[in-house]
């Protein structure tokens, strides 16, 4: 009789064995499985931003981005480096220049520091209107007004175009070349 019982014993506890030998399995299972979900989440996470100063949605997500964000990004490019005081233009060349690409920087530099000393040198103010902007690729072509004084008399009022191309290279809006087209009027 006890080695009967002692049979039932062992045979339950063989079954409870299997049965935990076979949740532990399901389980590792789950966390590896999840582990790979998690891992691809992070690697193509999408962040939509909507801050209250922005009128539309946008995204960045890797190496690409919305249309809109692109458009956003240029346009506060375009007015750092085309809206300015001789007081201001220190600050707002040095800001544009953070959007250059590293490999780009040593050649837009030189330009920009070369106009920052004639602006300060003939006291130039300017500003830009931006009335339209086309996206091709990794182009997009901005046209507008600009306007410019020197010592609070105008001495220009015409047509630019800005051409900036561009990359988005980890989620970060970087120009990898920009060109400023006058079409005196």
């Amino acid at each position: 009789m006890k080695i009967q019982k002692f049979l039932e014993q062992y045979a339950n506890r063989e079954s409870e064995n299997k049965l935990l030998k076979t949740v532990i399995l399901i389980l590792a299972i789950a966390i590896i499985l999840e582990g790979f979900i998690v891992a691809y989440l992070g690697f193509t996470e999408r962040t939509i931003i909507v801050p209250s100063h922005i009128d539309r949605r946008f995204f960045v997500e890797g190496d690409k981005a919305s249309k809109e964000y692109i458009e956003m990004m240029s346009r506060y490019a375009i007015e750092l480096i085309s809206s300015f005081t001789p007081e201001t233009v220190d600050e707002r060349f040095s800001e544009f220049l953070r959007f250059i690409n590293a490999a780009h920087y040593n050649k837009v530099s030189p330009q920009l520091l070369t106009y920052i000393n004639e602006i300060k040198r003939y006291g130039i103010s300017q500003y830009y209107i931006p009335s339209s902007y086309t996206l091709e690729k990794n182009t997009i072509t901005v046209n507008g007004l600009m306007r410019q004084f020197a010592q609070d008399k105008q001495i220009t009022d015409h047509q630019v175009t800005y051409k900036l191309q561009f990359q988005i290279n980890n989620g970060r809006f970087e120009i990898l070349t920009y060109e400023k087209i006058e079409q005196n009027t």
